[in-house]
């Protein structure tokens, strides 16, 4: 009986290549688009942007207190005289 030589064929890796370099591709596809979506929805139509302050009010209170200190304030001063 002949004795037959069984070898392993060699994968190539230019399949790998392209498959990686084609979903580069299409994720920088989807983010441009993305993008682009974004800043035509972004166009001032006379609508105000509010956000949400999520500290907590013991916080808030400091902080209040750090930007308006207190004193003497122009709005409440009263002229005696």
């Amino acid at each position: 009986m002949a004795e037959i030589k069984i070898e392993p064929k060699r994968r190539s890796l230019l399949p790998w290549i392209l498959g990686l370099v084609l979903l580069a591709l299409v994720i920088f596809g989807l983010m441009a688009a993305a993008e682009d979506r974004n800043a035509a929805g972004t166009a001032d139509h006379g609508t105000a942007t509010t956000l949400r302050d999520d500290t907590p009010p013991r916080l808030r209170q400091y902080a209040w207190a750090e930007i308006h200190p207190p004193g003497p304030s122009v709005a409440y001063s009263v002229s005696r005289g």
